[in-house]
């Protein structure tokens, strides 16, 4: 079952960066010249934007098909572990989840000081 609120209204524009940006999924930079997607829409009655880097749209794109639903923004690490393309393989000294990948086109990056993940081709 699908708990995800689609938008009225949604358009996706690939771009090439004029200034720095950060993605609004990871918090990586987007640097001048650097392709990446613009992305707005209604949501709830009010309209968002988003920038996204190439490889967490790639990712979102790819939770979208798992999913059968879409996948919501701003959410993608989470939605990520909720579909179980990421697995709790175990935890830390502190208790904390430690995550790998269950599928071949994501790896994670790093765990700390948060979870970081990429495509991969």
């Amino acid at each position: 079952m699908c708990d995800y609120e689609h938008p009225k209204v949604w358009n996706e524009v690939e771009r090439v960066s004029r200034k720095q940006h950060k993605c609004s999924e990871c918090d990586r930079q987007i640097n001048k010249g650097t392709k990446y997607w613009y992305i707005s829409g209604l949501w709830f009655d009010k309209w968002e934007t988003y920038k996204m880097c190439i490889d967490c749209h790639k990712i979102h794109n790819k939770c979208r098909e798992k999913m059968d639903c879409g996948a919501p923004m701003g959410g993608l690490i989470q939605e990520c572990i909720d579909s179980g393309i990421l697995d709790w393989s175990d935890e830390d000294k502190d208790g904390e989840p430690i995550y790998e990948s269950a599928v071949d086109w994501l790896i994670v990056e790093s765990q700390y000081p948060e979870l970081r993940i990429s495509y991969v081709e």
